[in-house]
């Protein structure tokens, strides 16, 4: 079990981030990070409060330590083209891993989606979602950055994902609680639905 949180708005999110996901830190913390997204690409936020942490747009993950060593997972995970933070697990772990077959190392399940994002990397970000969505066993709930895209992509799982609309941007979250600091409008993705967000609207 785990959580996701995410922003993209006009204004710093390092805030947002660290409040919204340690909102939901009862459904497993003993993994937690945040990424962010900078002008030369992703940084694992290590320093909060810095004046360095500028950026508007990022994503945050917490979970129990599902595999693997405990110490050598980072999350989310990024390299330089894709981030990529989710909620559940991909029981087909061990199946997927063999047939993506990239340079890196691929021990959690986070660093198989980015494995898997990097060897689709297709101009259409849904049909990549959908294509996850259909080798992926688990129904675990994905959420993803760019490089390139001032977006950010949904996909949910068995469990449900909360959109939330402010002036100042949307967020996406595993629980409806940690949205109740930055927004009360909001929206409920069920099962197999997706979605994009940009910094004034989702579309659904």
């Amino acid at each position: 079990m785990g959580a996701i949180f995410v922003f993209l708005g006009i204004n710093p999110c390092e805030n947002a981030l660290v409040k919204g996901i340690e909102m939901q830190g009862h459904r497993g913390n003993e993994l937690q990070g945040i990424i962010l997204k900078g002008v030369e690409g992703f940084y694992t936020l290590r320093s909060p409060n810095s004046q360095e942490n500028v950026s508007t747009m990022g994503l945050a993950q917490c979970r129990l330590n599902a595999r693997g060593d405990i110490n050598s997972a980072d999350l989310p995970a990024s390299n330089n083209v894709y981030c990529v933070a989710m909620d559940g697990c991909v029981d087909n772990f061990d199946e997927l891993k063999r047939w993506s077959s990239t340079p890196f190392p691929i021990n959690t399940d986070e660093e198989l989606l980015l494995a898997m994002l990097c060897v689709m990397d297709m101009v259409d970000k849904i049909e990549m979602l959908q294509k996850l969505q259909g080798l992926i066993k688990g129904a675990p709930g994905i959420t993803f950055i760019n490089c390139h895209d001032e977006a950010i992509y949904a996909l949910c799982g068995v469990n449900p994902l909360f959109i939330g609309y402010s002036d100042g941007g949307c967020y996406i979250s595993s629980e409806v609680n940690a949205l109740s600091p930055f927004c009360d409008k909001f929206v409920t993705l069920e099962l197999g639905e997706m979605a994009k967000i940009t910094k004034s609207r989702a579309y659904l």
